[in-house]
């Protein structure tokens, strides 16, 4: 399995992990734990969902707040649960992973609402994203947000 396949691995069970973590309330490390014993991935796999996940909680309060001025007169808990979890760890890769080139992380977004959620979902999540992108000056030639170094939290 190449990168990007072990990247949307990763994603899904990050997507997983908030998933429930949001509806249910179980520890997000004990979720994972389980989530990770069920499905069995790759090592590299497990590394970038543990760094993405980690540091989506790291700055869940941040990452809530974009959301939230990008969503104008709209309430974040109204919002999908799965949705939520979907914006939550792409607005993530956006502002801390600055490895993943901006289009590619709303591409993947995009593709993993409408797989999870509605079609009507991936619209939703293609427009927060592109305007969080926009807003915060991310992408081809303009100012990117450093990697944050993440320790291993989980």
């Amino acid at each position: 399995m190449g990168t990007a396949g072990r990247r949307r691995q990763a994603r899904e069970i990050v997507l997983e992990t908030l998933y429930r973590m949001s509806t249910v309330g179980d520890d997000p490390v004990e979720i994972l734990a389980d989530v990770l014993e069920r499905t069995e991935p790759e090592q590299p796999v497990v590394d970038f969902a543990r760094e993405l996940l980690g540091t989506t909680l790291e700055h869940l309060e941040e990452i809530d707040e974009t959301i939230a001025k990008t969503v104008e007169n709209w309430d974040v808990s109204r919002i999908a649960s799965i949705d939520r979890s979907i914006l939550r760890y792409a607005v993530c890769e956006l502002r801390y992973l600055s490895d993943i080139p901006p289009f590619v992380t709303i591409d993947e977004a995009i593709e993993v609402a409408k797989e999870y959620s509605t079609a009507e979902s991936g619209r939703f999540v293609n427009g927060i994203l592109d305007r969080i992108m926009k807003n915060e000056q991310l992408g081809d030639g303009q100012e990117e947000f450093p990697r944050k170094e993440v320790e291993e939290i989980l």
